[in-house]
């Protein structure tokens, strides 16, 4: 969602609207990492619980920002926006409950993350990559 967002701005040059000053502490968690978390649950020995799954450490978006510039080698093509009502100032999965009743532990961090889903992005066709693109981008939700 925003990451893939912030990636297409990079790699195409739409404006990313970003919602407040960018100072939002959002956690993101690499599709992977969700994957082996679901196979866990699959097989726990556990009748019901709710686990939260996530990626281990919050940044702020403007870092996100940074990141994408860094792993695309071009600048993120920004909108600044109003906040929008209702968002928090942070995200973050509490992973105690999923470490001890599934063993989970995020292994790709947002670096290598974000670098892998550009990759990926980049290789698309142009008619398949803007395909991607939501008719208003949202960074920060």
């Amino acid at each position: 969602m925003a990451i893939n967002q912030v990636l297409l701005g990079a790699l195409t040059g739409i404006d990313v609207p970003l919602y407040g000053d960018g100072s939002q502490l959002r956690e993101f968690t690499y599709v992977d990492d969700i994957v082996t978390a679901t196979l866990a649950a699959a097989t726990a020995d556990v009748t019901a619980a709710v686990v939260n799954i996530g990626g281990g450490t919050s940044v702020r978006m403007l870092d996100v920002l940074d990141l994408a510039h860094e792993v695309t080698g071009q600048p993120v093509p920004i909108l600044n926006a109003d906040p929008q009502a209702g968002d928090v100032a942070a995200t973050q999965a509490d992973l105690t409950l999923a470490h001890r009743l599934l063993g989970y532990r995020p292994s790709i961090g947002l670096r290598e993350g974000m670098a892998r889903q550009a990759e990926w992005l980049a290789g698309l066709p142009d008619s398949l990559r803007m395909f991607l693109l939501p008719n208003q981008l949202e960074v920060s939700r």
